[in-house]
């Protein structure tokens, strides 16, 4: 029992630190000469134990959050901030005047 409890503190501790980091999960195990199969399967064994003792978070897993604020240009116009954050250290932003001006930015990016 013990093993198994100091196998997991290892993991999770090199799973915070990958989090944190900006490297892709197979250069991070690379970096520090993981193996990268182990790494991934206590990953999903974590984040599964996680959502199980946290029933919302599953809920969320998918879901990414759009929340539009209120800024005022300098022509007074109104406009919306909206900005989502993909994890990892990427985030996208746009400032539009409308949700109709976002959709037709969305689709000449071909997201929408």
């Amino acid at each position: 029992m013990a093993v198994m409890e100091s196998e997991r503190m290892f993991w999770t501790e090199h799973i915070v630190q990958w989090r944190q980091s900006p490297q892709t999960s197979k250069v991070f195990c690379n970096d520090r000469e993981l193996d990268f199969k182990i790494f991934h399967a206590w990953r999903k064994k974590l984040e599964r134990e996680k959502r199980k003792n946290n029933p919302s978070l599953a809920v969320q897993k998918n879901f990414i959050p759009i929340i539009p604020v209120k800024k005022e240009c300098a022509s007074e116009v109104i406009t919306q901030e909206i900005k989502l954050e993909l994890g990892k250290g990427i985030r996208v932003c746009w400032l539009v005047s409308g949700f109709s001006e976002l959709a037709q930015q969305l689709r000449e990016m071909e997201l929408l």
